[in-house]
C-alpha cells in the first residue's frame, strides 16, 4: 500500500495489491476521529487497485485514511496543506 503525495493539496493516490480480486473501501477521519465521507466509499475493485481521492475540500491539517478489504484493516496518517 502506498499514499502519496503526503502532505497534499488537493487529492492522494492510494495504490492498494491484494491477493484476491477484490472491493477495497475507504474513509477518512479528522484527528478527533470523527468520519468524514460516507461509509460506502469504494476505491476500487481489483488484485492492483490505483485510487485517486479528492482533498480539496478538507481543510489544513491531518488525518486518517482507513482502507479496508475484508476484514483486513490497513490505517495511514496524512497531512492536507
Amino acid at each position: 500500500v502506498s499514499v502519496y503525495p503526503n502532505p497534499t493539496k488537493n487529492s492522494i493516490t492510494v495504490t492498494y495489491s491484494t491477493k484476491n480480486y477484490s472491493t477495497v473501501y475507504y474513509h477518512i477521519y479528522d484527528m478527533m476521529g470523527k468520519q468524514l465521507n460516507n461509509d460506502n466509499s469504494i476505491l476500487g475493485t481489483g488484485d492492483k487497485i490505483i485510487g485517486n481521492i479528492n482533498t480539496s475540500g478538507l481543510a489544513t491539517g491531518m488525518y486518517l485514511i482507513k482502507l479496508t478489504e475484508g476484514s483486513t484493516t490497513t490505517n495511514y496518517k496524512f497531512i492536507k496543506q
